[in-house]
């Protein structure tokens, strides 16, 4: 009996059941507690007693907290209960109902705007549909366009509303929802300064933010002063907060020729405005449009980088720039220097590449087929189709890139020739007997494991039968490249004795180095054919054992004391009367201290055989010494502890005779 005052002809019945759309979900309780029966009413009315259901809930009632709005539609469209109402492209609302009006001429939208916007809505706003999909098929391909995922699935209503109006809406009023902005009127006026405007058309041409329509061209007028066309164009209200100092507009047409294919989708839509928004910098209504695309402005993430060269060759707006053969950034632009000397580059790194370029980076043209004629024979060199057509450029970092310092935006950087150019660092003449196995460009020169360089040319010394070896140094090696640095050639050797540089069967000949401690730097080396001896300025004893024939003895057979390994066989020589041989051995500097001038070093190589009176004796070293030879040291334990208080230093180039075998060197010791 309490319900009978809400029982009249305005009130309404539904059933709640669940309802789940893409705007929303409601209804969740009815999955536990079952489907029931719902009513609205506001008490006042005519008294009712039969009623029909509706078949959706009706719109909010009025006492419903926000802003209750009415929009007029003459086609329903994308329209749908749940459909968003963006303000700026933030959601503030959406549809509640919809409903034919009473002479079936239009439709009817009801519109909640949320409470804490409804500041936004005034007697003059204009709601424009931004619902779906806009397809557009031309030679570039389909674009879709659409204004969120949300709007293509349930459709979206737009509204803006002017400054200078601050008569806010009241419930219930009446709005007109348009086609689109352009429809509305209620574009955000700019000004475009156009140089040449022969491709354009006044109040036709479109201005396109990827793909989508955001603007248009209005009249035309002509600024005698700066000889320019002047637009005023609207853009649509929903990009005004890009609309700042660093936005960019250029013309875009069709271009096609063999380097390259662009804005084809204007032969089939027509030339058009193409605009780069930005977020960041000033507010600005008039700007300039540019004849073509601009490079990009240093607001935009990424790398903006500038390479110099002497000419301009075939590179070309947008040629590729190349990591590793992966593209990672374009040529933007180019200009003359104020000198006219050089051709700037303006070069545009993505930004999940802008890591790799470093400030010790090269960049090294790539365009177009590089021949290389040389001792070894002729080389074409390409990096990949596209730069023989349409122009290229690549960088690489020498040295360690981990520990490289990253670059910064204006770098100014010069563009080598080629790759070899790029690794130009320090030039050195490498003097060698032969160039045998040697080849121009590939050869690696090598100190522990790291390319310290390369060998770029051979060129033959007619005097005295050598050849030079012109090579290019990293820079990380510039302190190697000194007066005692000694330089050897690492070949293959294989032997019933030993295998050694088994990998340069693969890798090829390289050159390798043993660094000098010398300050004086020097940019001319002789090549050995084998590993040099060590020069006195390395740690430890340098000394010579005389001997009356080499027998076994290598190079780098063992030093051994007590079977032990304390230094190797650096290298063999005749003796100024040429009856003897000086056997050059290195005492590592950590057993030094074991030579003193009661030392006796005798041999220890392959067999020794003793025949007498009781029988054979038959003695020998250890394995490596049969097979490579070796040199052993006796010291006699009663002379060093007698003269330890006299023993004087040994000093480099000390010579020693070298015994026959150990006892030989015993006896020798104890007379």
């Amino acid at each position: 009996k309490k319900t009978e005052l809400f029982l009249n002809n305005q009130t309404k019945f539904w059933i709640v059941e669940p309802r789940i759309s893409l705007s929303g979900v409601s209804g969740l309780d009815t999955l536990l507690g079952g489907r029931y029966i719902s009513m609205d009413t506001n008490g006042m009315g005519k008294p009712k007693r039969e009623f029909v259901s509706l078949d959706v809930p009706p719109p909010p009632s009025s006492d419903t907290p926000g802003l209750h709005l009415k929009l007029r539609l003459n086609r329903l469209a994308s329209v749908e209960r749940g459909t968003i109402i963006y303000y700026k492209q933030i959601p503030v609302g959406e549809v509640t109902n919809y409903t034919l009006a009473e002479d079936d001429t239009e439709i009817h939208a009801w519109v909640l705007i949320k409470e804490k916007y409804a500041h936004l809505v005034k007697k003059s706003s204009h709601f424009y549909n931004v619902s779906g999909i806009n397809i557009d098929a031309s030679l570039s391909g389909i674009k879709i366009k659409t204004e969120s995922l949300i709007s293509v699935l349930v459709g979206g209503i737009a509204f803006d509303s002017p400054r200078d109006d601050l008569e806010l809406a009241k419930h219930g009023d009446f709005y007109l929802l348009y086609d689109d902005f352009e429809s509305a009127k209620v574009g955000i006026p700019i000004v475009l300064r156009i140089k040449n405007a022969e491709s354009l058309q006044e109040n036709n041409t479109d201005i396109l933010f990827q793909g989508k329509k955001v603007g248009r061209l209005g009249d035309f007028t002509y600024d005698k002063e700066t000889n320019e066309v002047i637009s005023l164009a609207m853009l649509d209200p929903l990009y005004e907060n890009t609309l700042k100092e660093n936005t960019q507009f250029w013309i875009v047409k069709p271009s096609v020729n063999l380097m390259n294919m662009s804005g084809l989708d204007a032969l089939l839509n027509g030339n058009y405005i193409q605009i780069r928004p930005t977020i960041k910098g000033a507010s600005k209504r008039e700007f300039t449009v540019y004849q073509s695309k601009p490079p990009l402005a240093d607001t935009v993430k990424g790398l903006h980088l500038i390479v110099e060269t002497k000419a301009l060759g075939s590179i070309t707006k947008n040629s590729p720039i190349y990591y590793k053969n992966i593209e990672v950034g374009n040529v933007e632009q180019y200009e003359l220097t104020q000198s006219g000397e050089n051709v700037q580059l303006k070069v545009y790194i993505k930004p999940e590449f802008m890591h790799l370029v470093k400030k010790n980076s090269r960049f090294y043209n790539v365009s177009g087929l590089n021949v290389d004629i040389g001792v070894s024979g002729v080389k074409v060199k390409f990096e990949s189709l596209s730069t023989i057509l349409k122009g290229g450029i690549a960088f690489y970092t020498p040295g360690n890139e981990k520990i490289a310092e990253p670059s910064v935006n204006h770098s100014i950087y010069k563009l080598y020739k080629n790759f070899q150019d790029a690794k130009a660092g320090i030039k050195v003449s490498l003097i060698l007997n032969s160039a045998e196995g040697i080849e121009d460009g590939s050869t690696k020169i090598i100190y522990k494991g790291l390319v310290v360089g390369v060998i770029q040319k051979i060129i033959p010394n007619k005097k005295d039968e050598t050849v030079t070896a012109i090579a290019v140094f990293d820079p990380i090696a510039k302190d190697s490249l000194v007066e005692d640095s000694q330089f050897w050639l690492v070949k293959p050797k294989l032997s019933i004795t030993k295998v050694e540089n088994i990998d340069t069967l693969f890798k090829g000949i390289y050159v390798t180095l043993r660094i000098g401690k010398s300050d004086q730097k020097k940019s001319i080396f002789i090549v050995e054919s084998h590993k040099p001896p060590l020069n006195y300025t390395h740690s430890g004893l340098h000394l010579k054992i005389k001997s009356s024939d080499l027998g076994s003895v290598s190079i780098g057979s063992p030093i051994l004391y007590n079977q032990i390994k304390i230094g190797d066989v650096q290298d063999y020589e005749l003796s100024k009367n040429r009856k003897n041989v000086n056997i050059l051995i290195h005492i590592w500097p950590q057993y030094q201290d074991l030579i003193t001038t009661d030392s006796r070093f005798y041999n220890i190589s392959g067999f020794h055989i003793n025949a007498n009176f009781s029988g054979v004796d038959v003695k020998t070293g250890s394995l490596e010494s049969i097979l490579n030879g070796g040199i052993a040291l006796y010291n006699d334990p009663k002379l060093i502890s007698a003269k330890k208080s006299k023993k004087k230093k040994i000093k480099n180039g000390y010579i020693f005779s070298l015994f026959s075998n150990y006892d030989a060197a015993k006896i020798n010791a104890f007379y």
